[in-house]
Parts: structure tokens; C-alpha cells; sequence
């Protein structure tokens, strides 16, 4: 059993080496409780642990561009005007992806080597999807209106890509 100081319980051992500590010999508690400590400290490292894992999601669902934010509810388009303050890259990512870290770039859909913006951010869970705002004004300025793209990275590497249009 593992607890705090206070004597809530954090977790147990499985019942077959809580079982074998009550045996006699003292060799085999030994071997029991570290049985126990393997076991337990599995367990921690699964439920605390964050471990990369693969996820299915389908792209064209998984990330989407829209005019309007989630409070409007979304009107996803894959164009917009200069003049327009703010835009909303969309994602929808299953509960298994929340604590990890995640980056949002935007580039010139003729030269991905040129980022024009970037958002790094920790999914959170209990949302599915959630909007991350960026100004088609702020990308405008910084490389006429024209074809652009969004990445979505994960650890680095490019997970997906949408492109959209600033006019």
C-alpha cells in the first residue's frame, strides 16, 4: 500500500503480493514486497507517467480554420479577409492527447521553412475541441495576402497541414 501522511491511500499491491508478505520465510517477504514495489511503482508511472502514444484522428476533422469563434459557434471557411481582426484554427482532439504539448505554425503555403506565427500550447482535457485565434491581419502584414498554411506538430514534427487564403 502506498499513502501520504495524512493516511489517504495512494494505491495498493496486487492481492497475490500482499498475499506472499504474509508468508513466513523472511527471504521470500523480501521477495514479496519488492514484487509489491514493482507493481506499485508500475502502476504510478502508468496513471503520472506521460508517455508519447499514437492517436487516430482523422485530419480533415481534426483541425479546421473558422471566421468566427466558438461562442458564435464556428463557421469553418478556409478563406479570409486582411481586415479581419481575429481567425480561429479549430482542433478536435480525442481525452488521450490531453497534458501533451502541441504547436500551431503558420507559413506561406509556397515556403513552409518561413513561419509567420507560432502558438506552442499543452492540451487540456475534458474539452474536445477547443479554437486557438490568430489575426489574418498580423499574417498579412508580414507576407501579403496570398496562400497560407497551418502545421500542427506534435514533439516537433509535423502531424497535419490545412491550408487556407488571406485576400
Amino acid at each position: 500500500m502506498v499513502s501520504v501522511p495524512d493516511g489517504t491511500v495512494l494505491d495498493t499491491a496486487s492481492i497475490r503480493a500482499a498475499a506472499d508478505v504474509s508468508d513466513e520465510s523472511s527471504s521470500f517477504r523480501k521477495y514479496a514486497t519488492q514484487m509489491a514495489l514493482t507493481d506499485l511503482s508500475g502502476k504510478i508511472v502508468r496513471d503520472l507517467a506521460i508517455t508519447p502514444m499514437e492517436i487516430a484522428v482523422r485530419p480533415d476533422k481534426a483541425m479546421r480554420t473558422s471566421d468566427t469563434s466558438e461562442q458564435e459557434g464556428w463557421h469553418f471557411t478556409k478563406t479570409f479577409s486582411q481586415d479581419e481582426a481575429s481567425m480561429y484554427v479549430v482542433l478536435c482532439l480525442p481525452e488521450a492527447a490531453a497534458m501533451n504539448d502541441f504547436q500551431l505554425i503558420i507559413t506561406p503555403k509556397s515556403d513552409p521553412s518561413n513561419m509567420v506565427v507560432s502558438k506552442d500550447f499543452t492540451w487540456q482535457s475534458g474539452k474536445y475541441c477547443r479554437g486557438f485565434e490568430f489575426s489574418p491581419r498580423q499574417i498579412a502584414e508580414s507576407n501579403r495576402p496570398g496562400q497560407y498554411s497551418v502545421h500542427f506538430l506534435s514533439r516537433g514534427d509535423v502531424v497535419f497541414t490545412r491550408h487556407f487564403k488571406i485576400k
